[in-house]
């Protein structure tokens, strides 16, 4: 079949196409976009403040969450989602939510039904206050009582779509089930609905959606237990041998996997069939990249961009707080006002032809200013502050006065940068004092080309074969300032390719805010914004190399084929990680069952350990030629841990503990990991 024939869409944006067609077609006007959670936290902020008498419904928060609850709102968020994904705030969903409150009785069904009375109170008060649909989740309900109201909308909608496929779901939400339930109804057949399940989930799923339509033949009342998905099942077709490693400590164990990482590599296997697993990769990032140190193994982490770690994001943030001290006419010192130039800012007027690639020659007429002038200009000024607006003068002074001493050397390299000084001094003064959206824009796109074409190849220069580092600055200016004029950039000869950037995000929040009277025109909102969007907003989970072995996390290899992986950190505890949410879990427990009201929720899959289950089958099922799974004995104190209840039911050969002791001390492959290498090769 052509690629031509499949439309590749997330829901939200099937019910958005659902929706404006519906305003098209008919006299309503329903919501064709959402609240972000940026909005979201900060009406809920707002309504909470608003808000606080001991009589409101919404007083019951501070019982769960903590007092003042305006200092909870992030928690407060996630537990209006979960309340949306299992009852979709559907009115009888919600009742048989408050039933089985009502069924727990004493305090922790008291506090549960107060919750629930709580947030869905907010969510009321979030529609009166957005002009959009307060979610995505509620512009997928609203498709759906389109359809139901309207069902010859789907037909205008997608008159040639013949199969609905929604794939790789770990939980089929109130929501989702009742939108996929109504295509088919008011397509009267004519769209087939295929899911395409998961290994752990799956099964429960099926038997959910198989009770709800056998609902008379369960007796009023009854209790039945919803299945937890089997280990067993889940991982059962095994094709690749697998194998399992145990070492004494965390720190032995990514030793352990860099080592036998480096073993395969010596027996010829490529770096890009070597992929590390990991359930969670905080916990793991540093072990692994000092086992690959000692082994010769770069690792590249395959996270979402720590924005806030990367130079092009500190040198924007660098540039705010001189914005921010020009406004209140605060005094910095030398330090402060040089740091963008140590963050490699470059004069956004220097005339490159581009795009350049990445790493090629060009000419910036000397910038960006080589650090250790600028670190000489910083020690020259010693601990002086002042003024933006008295800097320039203050700088030639200090330059004219160096006299006869150490300090004369130090002045020589400075006063030979003295008209890159000047450059930068009279960009800054020329920046906006009280900026407006198009300001924000017109200030911070050209930082980022400049520092693109002067910073980034200086900096590929000295990066070494992995090009990780380079290539972190790459992804966040891809990120932060990607626009249809930004300079565009390969590494390894992979292309970046453009999408909106933060920065573009960043202004049109802004111009939202300014026009809802959330801040006043200052750098100071802007700034307090841009760090609540990187806060927020991820980046790409993705490095542009190929000269590094991968590290994942689990929830990102469903559906790929990788050769061989190592899964670390098959401890229980960590996998599975254990279930948490603000519902206490007596709800959570009931919400398993399968008797009515039961049937009417749709549990959170976070709320009980299935989801964990996908991770571990999609990793092992990824494995197309060997899996070693390592787990370690001892934590940090000492204290004993056990191997997860997933690797238990796994069929593996354990290597011996002398056989792991080598491979740490020699790098030698133990014979059976290498045998099946050679079978495979």
């Amino acid at each position: 079949m052509p690629q031509s024939d499949f439309l590749f869409a997330r829901l939200v944006d099937v019910a958005r196409e659902i929706n404006g067609t519906a305003r098209v077609a008919t006299e309503a006007e329903p919501a064709v976009e959402s609240l972000d959670r940026i909005d979201r936290l900060k009406h809920t902020r707002r309504i909470l403040s608003e808000d606080d008498s001991d009589s409101s419904p919404l007083a019951a928060l501070s019982t769960v969450v903590g007092s003042p609850v305006t200092d909870h709102v992030e928690t407060i968020e996630r537990a209006r989602t979960s309340l949306e994904m299992v009852t979709g705030f559907y009115p009888d969903r919600l009742e048989a939510f408050e039933s089985i409150a009502d069924d727990v009785g004493g305090v922790v069904g008291t506090d549960a039904r107060d919750l629930a009375t709580a947030l869905y109170t907010l969510q009321e008060r979030l529609q009166q206050r957005a002009d959009s649909a307060v979610s995505d989740t509620e512009l997928l309900r609203t498709a759906t009582d389109i359809l139901a109201d309207k069902p010859a909308i789907w037909d205008e909608a997608y008159p040639a779509v013949e199969t609905l496929t929604v794939g790789g779901i770990s939980m089929l939400t109130a929501t989702v089930e009742e939108f996929i339930s109504t295509v088919a109804t008011a397509t009267g057949g004519g769209v087939d609905v295929d899911l395409h399940l998961r290994r752990g989930t799956g099964p429960k799923i099926c038997e959910q959606l198989l009770a709800c339509e056998s609902t008379d033949e369960l007796e009023e009342g009854r209790t039945v237990t919803r299945s937890e998905p089997s280990p067993a099942a889940a991982v059962s077709g095994v094709s690749a041998p697998a194998f399992e490693a145990v070492a004494q400590t965390r720190e032995a164990e990514a030793r352990l996997a860099m080592a036998l990482v480096s073993a395969l590599l010596d027996q010829g296997v490529s770096e890009s069939d070597v992929t590390v697993v990991v359930r969670d990769i905080d916990d793991y990032e540093e072990p692994l990249t000092r086992g690959g140190r000692r082994y010769g193994v770069t690792p590249t982490f395959w996270t979402t961009l720590r924005l806030k770690r990367t130079i092009p994001y500190q040198l924007l943030q660098s540039l705010f707080d001189l914005l921010q001290a020009r406004e209140t006419d605060t005094p910095v010192t030398a330090e402060t006002l040089f740091s963008p130039l140590e963050y490699g800012w470059v004069d956004p007027q220097i005339d490159v032809e581009k795009p350049i690639p990445l790493g090629e020659s060009v000419e910036t007429n000397g910038w960006p200013v080589p650090v250790a002038t600028v670190r000489d200009g910083i020690r020259l000024a010693a601990e002086e502050s002042y003024r933006i607006g008295q800097w320039q003068e203050r700088l030639g002074d200090l330059a004219t006065a160096a006299g006869d001493t150490e300090a004369d050397d130090i002045a020589a390299e400075t006063v030979s940068c003295g008209s890159k000084f000047d450059s930068y001094l009279g960009w800054l003064d020329n920046v906006a004092r009280t900026p407006n959206p198009t300001d924000v824009r017109q200030t911070l796109l050209p930082v980022l080309d400049a520092y693109a074409v002067g910073a980034l190849p200086e900096r590929q220069a000295i990066d070494d074969d992995t090009k990780l580092d380079v290539a972190q600055s790459v992804r966040a200016v891809d990120r932060l300032g990607a626009h249809p004029d930004s300079t565009r950039f390969t590494v390894d000869g992979r292309s970046l390719h453009a999408h909106d950037g933060m920065v573009t995000e960043l202004a049109e929040k802004y111009e939202q805010w300014l026009d809802a009277g959330y801040v006043d025109p200052s750098w100071r909102s802007v700034a307090d914004l841009f760090d609540q969007l990187a806060t927020v907003v991820p980046g790409r989970r993705e490095h542009p190399t190929a000269h590094a072995i991968d590290v994942m996390e689990a929830n990102d290899v469903w559906g790929l084929d990788l050769p061989y992986v190592v899964s670390v950190g098959l401890v229980d505890g960590e996998w599975p990680q254990p279930p948490d949410s603000v519902v206490p879990a007596a709800i959570r427990q009931r919400l398993r069952g399968l008797s009515k009201p039961e049937r009417q929720l749709r549990p959170r899959s976070g709320w009980t350990e299935s989801r964990e289950l996908d991770f571990f089958a999609d990793t092992v099922a990824a494995a197309s030629e060997a899996l070693v799974c390592t787990r370690y004995r001892r934590d940090t104190d000492g204290v004993e841990q056990s191997m997860s209840p997933y690797l238990r039911v796994l069929p593996t050969r354990t290597i011996a503990p002398d056989d792991t002791d080598q491979l740490i001390s020699t790098g030698s492959l133990p014979a059976a990991i290498g045998t099946a290498v050679k079978q495979e090769r």
